[in-house]
């Protein structure tokens, strides 16, 4: 399902934790507008900590940092301004100025309310669309911060979309970005950004 306002695609599909796990429908938005052209060499990088969660990231400093906020009211919102569902914290990485598309990574830190190990929650782990068809296309194990995780390649209609989820502290870390993207001219350069973003990840 796709739905445009204001100059932004969103496209929805439904991200399913199955049996008796909680159900999050997230809203996974990516905005294309044009701007300037994508600044590639600017070595300045940035780095997010969080005491409270124990995990700092780096990322570009000309860049932006969006932290989400518990949602108020029952209006329309954007989805990685407000937490929901099991989401205790929620920040986007996002850039400011670019060439048709951005580049975005979202790291969310999920309650897991069912005590479950990080394989069993990957064992019951659902990407559908809105018609319940399975959109993971695979998934592999990796290391994030030391620590085992795993990481998926979801079918993102027109573009592929990264998870990566380990577990830390009795919290799920859940962190995605764009795989393949051919709407994205600037993909080389955000791959490049995403794997520094990922390998420098670090619990504290």
């Amino acid at each position: 399902m796709s739905v445009t306002s204001r100059g932004f695609a969103f496209h929805s599909f439904k991200w399913v934790f199955v049996p008796n796990v909680s159900v999050l429908i997230f809203i996974v938005c990516f905005c294309r507008c044009a701007s300037e052209n994508l600044r590639v060499n600017d070595p300045a990088w940035l780095t997010y900590s969080s005491s409270e969660w124990r995990y700092s990231i780096p990322y570009p400093a000309d860049w932006r940092a969006k932290e989400a906020v518990a949602r108020t009211g029952a209006g329309p919102f954007f989805e990685p301004d407000v937490l929901s569902g099991d989401e205790v914290q929620k920040i986007t990485f996002i850039e400011r100025e670019y060439d048709m598309w951005p580049g975005e990574l979202q790291v969310r830190v999920l309650a897991n309310s069912g005590n479950m190990t990080l394989q069993q929650w990957v064992k019951h782990y659902r990407v559908e669309d809105v018609s319940g068809g399975d959109l993971i296309q695979s998934c592999s194990e990796m290391m994030l911060s030391g620590r085992p995780a795993f990481r998926f390649s979801i079918f993102g209609f027109d573009q592929e979309i990264i998870a990566v989820v380990t577990e830390h502290g009795g919290y799920l870390y859940y962190v995605t970005f764009s795989g393949d993207n051919p709407n994205d001219p600037s993909q080389d350069t955000h791959r490049k950004i995403y794997e520094r973003m990922i390998s420098s990840f670090r619990f504290e």
